[in-house]
């Protein structure tokens, strides 16, 4: 799943895409968007752009692996993403985009990976037999204690806190910082189990569930998790933003810690 750059300028006729502002637009192919769930929201699923070529290679600020998620096998991530492929000047086009022709594409959800509203629940019911898979939050210290909603704005969603019994490691832990500004990559394997082991208690043959406030930074924890050798884990697609607004839903709303300071305006 994790491409380096050396691997990339070997990689015979590979598919690039973005899903990142910095980059030029893609030709998208929208995939299908699940009926929300009764008193919650679901994101859209993201666009994906397929062509007919043997590779897809991501080339992204934080890896989002999802066109795997939608059921595209042939998927990897170049690990640094465009930041570090322009610091370290590598070869770029900057001619304007040629059409091409595209092949039919209907995303199928990887229920391997993927993890919904039901899958959470259920797995929370579990737990109390010690049978569930372990629920990893992987927002933003300032979320999970608590002290604010989402990275959108303390009160964007309509409850802070946690999922009940969660454990929690930020998305940054999964990362490293490089000798260019700015510019991270994915911690080595062995690294990121011990980080796992520490923090959590999990080993690579655990079930595990990502979440964090919408798919992303648990969609980037995935994918440093999966090179780490964690086979059975998925990630909460929906994430904080669903789970905090269905009625019922059970969270752990205690705060933790000190708020943050206001910021100057």
């Amino acid at each position: 799943m994790k491409l380096s750059d050396s691997d990339l300028l070997k990689t015979a006729e590979p598919l690039y895409i973005s899903l990142s502002s910095e980059a030029s637009r893609p030709y998208e192919c929208t995939g299908p968007t699940p009926p929300p769930k009764p008193g919650g929201t679901i994101a859209p699923l993201c666009s994906i752009l397929v062509l007919p070529r043997l590779s897809l290679s991501c080339c992204l600020l934080t890896a989002n692996p999802y066109p795997r998620l939608l059921g595209h096998t042939n998927v990897q991530v170049l690990d640094g993403g465009w930041r570090k492929w322009l610091a370290e000047s590598r070869p770029v086009c900057t001619q304007p985009e040629v059409a091409v022709n595209t092949t039919p594409y209907v995303a199928r959800l990887d229920k391997a990976l993927w993890a919904d509203y039901d899958d959470v629940k259920g797995s929370l019911a579990s737990s109390q037999t010690g049978s569930g898979a372990t629920l990893l939050d992987v927002r933003d210290l300032v979320e999970w204690e608590g002290h604010s909603s989402s990275p959108y704005g303390v009160n964007f969603a309509p409850r802070m806190g946690r999922l009940v019994g969660a454990k929690h490691i930020e998305w940054y832990d999964f990362m490293e910082p490089t000798a260019h500004a700015d510019v991270h990559v994915f911690k080595q394997p062995e690294a990121i189990r011990q980080l796992l082991k520490e923090r959590a208690g999990l080993a690579t043959v655990d079930p595990i569930i990502l979440y964090c406030f919408k798919g992303a930074r648990a969609a980037n924890s995935l994918a440093a998790l999966k090179a780490a050798g964690f086979e059975n884990v998925r990630v909460y697609f929906a994430s904080w933003n669903e789970w905090s607004r269905v009625i019922g839903a059970a969270i752990d709303e205690a705060k933790v810690g000190a708020p943050p300071p206001p910021k100057d305006d």
